[in-house]
C-alpha cells in the first residue's frame, strides 16, 4: 500500500544520503590529514626512543629493557607468551609476539604517535638556517624524516646530521596533533661538547586547535671549534617519546653578517662607516636606526639599547619601536631626544647581540636651547570606528595614557583577536594658520614574541612612519597594523614625535590567536578554510538528499494505481 511505498522511498533517500556523508568524510580526510598511508615501522635506533613495548612487557610480567630485547621469549619467538595466552581464559596473548621473532618485532605504535607531527618552522617570529630550506618536517607518520633520522647523539657524524651554523641564535619548531591521550609537556634538551647551553623558550600548546610551537635558544657561551651535539626528547604519550639530535656551532667576536645603519630624512638607508658616528642637527627630534641580516633566512636577537650620554644636562634619549630580533628585513630602533639646553653632546648607543660583540654608534646631538614648549594643544586623536577620544590637547586621555618611566604600564584598552589593525584620526585643531608637524611615528611592542606592530599608509590620506605636516582644520588617518606571531597578548605604544613639543604617546593592548596551519601535499589550509569547504560540501549534500527525496516521492506516486490516488 501507500505506507510501504513511502517506506521504500525513504530507504532510497537514506542510502543516497549515506553515500553523500561518506563522500564528505573522505573529502574532509583529504583536506585535513592528506592521503592515508600505512604507518612505517618505528626505527629502533639511538636517535628515537619508543617505549610502547614497555607496556606489553609489563602485561607479560617482563622486566627486561624493551630496547635491548624481550625477556621470557624462547628462540622461536613465542616461548612463554603462548603459555600465558593459554592460561588467560582464552584471551589473546600480546599481539607483538605473533608479528615476528625476537628483537625484529617492531613495537606497537599508538594512534597518537602516528598522528603527531613535528617540524622546523619558518615565520615572522623566528628564522632558520639556509641548510633547512624553510619549513622542514622532523617527525611525521610515526618516524623521523631525512637527516633527523640518521643523526645519533652517541655516534655523532656531521655528514649524517643537520648542523646549525654560528649565525642563528635559535631554532623554531611547531607541532600538530589530533584528539587523543597526549602528554606533550615541554621537551627536555641537553648538549654535549662545544659552547652551546640550549634551553626551551616560549613553549605554547593549544589543545583545542591541536597546535603548538616553541623555540630552542642555543645560548652560546663562547667560540669553539667543536660542534655542540644537541639532544632533545619530546614526550608524546605517557609511554612514547621521540629523541632528536643535531649539531650547533658557536662563535663570538664581531658579527660580520649584521648591517647596522640609519635612515635619513628621505627614509633612505645608510650603513655606518668608520667609527659609526652621525651628526644630528638641532631640528631632528629623533634618529631611526636599523639592523638587518645579510643572508636569508637568519635570526639574531638583540636587547634594548643602552644610552651613555656625555652631558645629560643638554639632552636625554630613549628608545622606541624596538623589535627584539634581526632578520633579513630591517628591524628599526627610534632614538628620541629631549633637548634641555643649548649645546652639542655625544649620545653613545650600545645594542647587545649575544653571544656577539655589541653594536655601537655615537650620535652627536645638537640642541638649540629653546627647549620644548610642552604639549601641543592643537593635536587631537580619536578612534576612526567609534570616535573614542585618545589624545586631547596633545596628551593621551582615559586608559590610553602611559605611565611615566614605564610606557608599558597601566591597563590600556583591548584590541580584540578579530582585528588586525586599528585606525585613528589625527586632527590639527589649532586656530589660525599654525601647522602641526609630526616628525615621525613609531610603534613599540612589549611582547615581541607575540606580535609585530607597524604603521601602514594605504594612500595619501594616511600618515606614514615619517609623519606628516597637518594644516589647521585638517586630519590624517593613522593605521596601526598588527601581525600576530603566537597566541597571547601584548601592550603596544604609538609614539608621535614632534620638534620643540612633547612627544605624544598612547597605548593599547592587542590580543592574538594564532591560526592553525595545516601543511599537506603542497598546499596550505587553516581550520577556518577547512570548515568553510566542509560547510559548502554539507550544503551540497543537503541539496542532493532533498532532490533525491523529492525524486523518489514523485517516482512512487507516478506509478500508483488510479484507485489508490
Amino acid at each position: 500500500g501507500q505506507g510501504r511505498r513511502d517506506w521504500r522511498a525513504a530507504m532510497k533517500v537514506v542510502r543516497r544520503a549515506t553515500g553523500v556523508v561518506l563522500v564528505l568524510v573522505v573529502v574532509a580526510g583529504l583536506l585535513g590529514e592528506g592521503p592515508v598511508e600505512a604507518a612505517a615501522p618505528v626505527e629502533r635506533g639511538d636517535h628515537q626512543v619508543v617505549a610502547r613495548d614497555e607496556i606489553a612487557a609489563k602485561k607479560e610480567g617482563d622486566t627486561a629493557d624493551p630496547v635491548e630485547g624481550k625477556a621470557g621469549t624462547s628462540e622461536d619467538g613465542q616461548g612463554d607468551k603462548e603459555e600465558e595466552g593459554k592460561e588467560d581464559d582464552g584471551k589473546e596473548s600480546n599481539q607483538e609476539g605473533s608479528e615476528g621473532e625476537g628483537d625484529d618485532v617492531p613495537p606497537e605504535m599508538s594512534p597518537e604517535m602516528q598522528q603527531y607531527k613535528l617540524s622546523v618552522s619558518m615565520n615572522d617570529a623566528i628564522g632558520t638556517s639556509p641548510e633547512l630550506g624553510g619549513d622542514q618536517e622532523i617527525f611525521e607518520e610515526g618516524k623521523l624524516m631525512g637527516t633527523w633520522a640518521t643523526c645519533m647523539d652517541s655516534n655523532f657524524s656531521e655528514s649524517d646530521c643537520f648542523v646549525e651554523d654560528q649565525y642563528s641564535d635559535l631554532l623554531g619548531m611547531e607541532f600538530l596533533f589530533e584528539e587523543g591521550d597526549y602528554v606533550l609537556d615541554e621537551p627536555t634538551i641537553t648538549a654535549t661538547g662545544g659552547k652551546a647551553k640550549p634551553s626551551i623558550y616560549e613553549y605554547v600548546k593549544d589543545d583545542m586547535d591541536g597546535y603548538g610551537e616553541f623555540q630552542v635558544l642555543y645560548n652560546c657561551q663562547g667560540t669553539s671549534e667543536d660542534i655542540s651535539v644537541i639532544t632533545m626528547v619530546v614526550k608524546v604519550t605517557t609511554s612514547e617519546s621521540i629523541k632528536i639530535s643535531w649539531g650547533k656551532r658557536c662563535q663570538t667576536g664581531a658579527n660580520d653578517r649584521i648591517v647596522f645603519g640609519y635612515y635619513d630624512d628621505d627614509d633612505v638607508e645608510h650603513e655606518f662607516e668608520g667609527d659609526n658616528t652621525l651628526e644630528v642637527p638641532e631640528n631632528d627630534p629623533a634618529t631611526r636606526l636599523y639592523l638587518r641580516m645579510k643572508e636569508q633566512p637568519r635570526h639574531q636577537s638583540f636587547e634594548t639599547p643602552i644610552f651613555n650620554i656625555a652631558d645629560s644636562k643638554i639632552v636625554t634619549a630613549s628608545a622606541r619601536g624596538v623589535g627584539g630580533a634581526v632578520f633579513s628585513d630591517a628591524s628599526t630602533i627610534d632614538v628620541q631626544y629631549t633637548c634641555l639646553k643649548k649645546g652639542t653632546t655625544d649620545v653613545r648607543v650600545e645594542i647587545r647581540i649575544p653571544p656577539w660583540d655589541p653594536l655601537k654608534a655615537t650620535l652627536k646631538k645638537s640642541c638649540s636651547g629653546k627647549g620644548n614648549s610642552g604639549a601641543n594643544a592643537g593635536i587631537f586623536v580619536k578612534t576612526a570606528d567609534a570616535g573614542v577620544p585618545v589624545v586631547e590637547e596633545g596628551a593621551a586621555v582615559n586608559d590610553y595614557s602611559t605611565k611615566a618611566g614605564d610606557i608599558f604600564g597601566g591597563a590600556p584598552p583591548v584590541i580584540d583577536v578579530d582585528k588586525n589593525s586599528e585606525v585613528f584620526i589625527v586632527t590639527n585643531a589649532n586656530d589660525g594658520d599654525e601647522e602641526v608637524s609630526i616628525d615621525s611615528v613609531s610603534v613599540s611592542v612589549e611582547q615581541t614574541g607575540v606580535l609585530y606592530g607597524r604603521v601602514m599608509a594605504k594612500d595619501a590620506t594616511y600618515m606614514g612612519v615619517n609623519g606628516a605636516i597637518i594644516s589647521p582644520g585638517d586630519a590624517y588617518k593613522l593605521n596601526v597594523h598588527f601581525v600576530c606571531k603566537a597566541k597571547g597578548e601584548s601592550r603596544v605604544v604609538v609614539s608621535l614625535v614632534q620638534y620643540q613639543y612633547d612627544n605624544i604617546e598612547f597605548a593599547m593592548t592587542k590580543k592574538c590567536l594564532k591560526p592553525v596551519r595545516i601543511k599537506e601535499s603542497g598546499f596550505l589550509t587553516t581550520a577556518g578554510s577547512v570548515m568553510a569547504v566542509l560547510g559548502f560540501l554539507a550544503l551540497i549534500g543537503v541539496c542532493v538528499g532533498g532532490y533525491s527525496f523529492l525524486k523518489a516521492r514523485r517516482g512512487e506516486v507516478k506509478y500508483q494505481p488510479a484507485e489508490a490516488r
